[in-house]
């Protein structure tokens, strides 16, 4: 196999990555706990997009996984603190 053929490959190589990184930051999941009181969106890079919790969900404890960031929230219905 010659430098060009490779050169090429390596070039569609690169092609199909990016087209896939961009497949996976469109990506947008939301997932909800306790009947719905609490509703997390999060995108394909592991970003929170928006955190809803319904007023009568009283206290709620939310730990984002390490990528995240490493946030650890406790939030009330008055309000919302970190620790």
């Amino acid at each position: 196999m010659d430098v060009s053929a490779l050169q090429q490959m390596r070039s569609r190589f690169r092609q199909q990555w990016e087209d896939m990184q961009q497949q996976v930051n469109s990506v947008t999941v939301e997932a909800s706990a306790g009947g719905g009181m609490v509703t997390v969106k999060m995108n394909g890079q592991k970003q929170l997009v928006s955190l809803r919790i319904e007023p009568q969900a009283g206290l709620v404890v939310v730990t984002l996984p390490p990528r995240a960031g490493q946030v650890h929230l406790v939030f009330e219905t008055s309000g919302c603190r970190s620790r």
